[in-house]
């Protein structure tokens, strides 16, 4: 509860939908045992919503996967074919232009004279004391992030050791994919949002 309330009125919502889906795919699948069965030998993550002029293609994007996750299941493949427009979450490409990463780092920061140490329980500092040790690394380091900011950065660490990579989450390899096919590309979010 403390890492949904760290992470704002946003994250929340987030956090909601990202609930409210997996209790409607568990609903879902206790009352459709067929397609349970069929869900248990379906390899991948995508949905599809068919009309009389259009499909559309929902596809849960992973940020970090490892490198054996490809090449990805054909169905994949033959839905972005299938494709006219690919919409993302953001603009991927423009994720690591200097303005935004700089942006990123206020957001991220305590402003000076502030640190974390005072702004979290002293049991949580030191928890997070003895992972950020445990991960090698120095609290000088994470004394001015904020708790969002910190979690992320430790949790991504972990994710690395285990040869999870964020060049090989879907939503960047497909975003790759979609500039080289000149396919239009729609986002749900401006980067500053």
């Amino acid at each position: 509860m403390g890492i949904i309330h760290g992470i704002g009125k946003r994250g929340k919502v987030q956090w909601l939908v990202i609930f409210f889906l997996i209790c409607f795919t568990s609903l879902w699948t206790s009352i459709n045992p067929a397609h349970a069965q069929e869900s248990a030998q379906k390899k991948d993550f995508l949905w599809s919503v068919k009309t009389d002029t259009a499909t559309i293609y929902l596809l849960g994007s992973v940020h970090l996967l490892k490198s054996d996750s490809y090449p990805l299941d054909k169905n994949i493949e033959a839905a972005y074919r299938d494709c006219k427009k690919v919409v993302f979450e953001t603009d991927i490409g423009g994720m690591n232009a200097p303005a935004v990463q700089e942006q990123m780092m206020a957001l991220a920061l305590y402003p000076e004279g502030q640190t974390l140490k005072q702004s979290i329980s002293p049991e949580t500092y030191s928890i997070l004391e003895k992972k950020v040790i445990e991960a090698g690394l120095s609290m000088d380091r994470f004394n001015r992030l904020k708790p969002w900011m910190c979690a992320l950065t430790l949790v991504l660490l972990e994710l690395k050791k285990m040869g999870f990579d964020p060049n090989y989450g879907i939503d960047k390899y497909f975003f790759n994919k979609a500039q080289q096919d000149k396919k239009e590309m729609v986002f749900l979010e401006s980067i500053e949002y």
